[in-house]
């Protein structure tokens, strides 16, 4: 689902970038719409599969919760980062257009949001725990002792 909200905002946003034909720019306009909008329900999707898990909290790994715990905690900014999305491409109002618009809008809601979101996967990614594996990676190396 994901990589067709991406094959939609993609393909509307070559058809958008082809000034010559007004009709395929409002052809590009409806896909970049459809792709957020299929963006959105995979964010709600999100959402409430955090919210299932949270209630089944007893029954998971430690480091599912990990993850858990950090897709929660970046949901805020990406709520953010979506919204300035929706607000790109729905309002009329040109501030909250990326070419035109306010460049503190942007950075703010757009730049820092993704820059926040990326930085909290990457920490979670790092204090996950490797399952099965020894520290050199290979589940049937032998582990090697310091003590000489």
């Amino acid at each position: 689902m994901f990589v067709a909200a991406i094959a939609l905002l993609v393909a509307g946003s070559c058809l958008v970038g082809n000034y010559k034909s007004p009709s395929s720019v409002s052809h590009g306009l409806s896909l970049v719409k459809a792709g957020n909008i299929v963006l959105i329900s995979i964010l709600a999707a999100l959402i409430i599969l955090q919210i299932y898990t949270w209630q089944q909290k007893k029954g998971v790994s430690r480091a599912s919760m990990t993850i858990v715990k950090g897709t929660a905690s970046a949901m805020p900014f990406l709520i953010v980062r979506i919204a300035y999305a929706l607000l790109s491409v729905f309002s009329s109002n040109q501030k909250w257009n990326n070419l035109t618009g306010s460049i503190a809008a942007f950075v703010c809601m757009e730049l820092l949001m993704e820059y926040v979101v990326v930085g909290i996967y990457i920490a979670v990614g790092m204090a996950i725990p490797p399952v099965g594996k020894n520290k050199l990676g290979n589940s049937n190396a032998e582990v090697v002792s310091s003590d000489v």
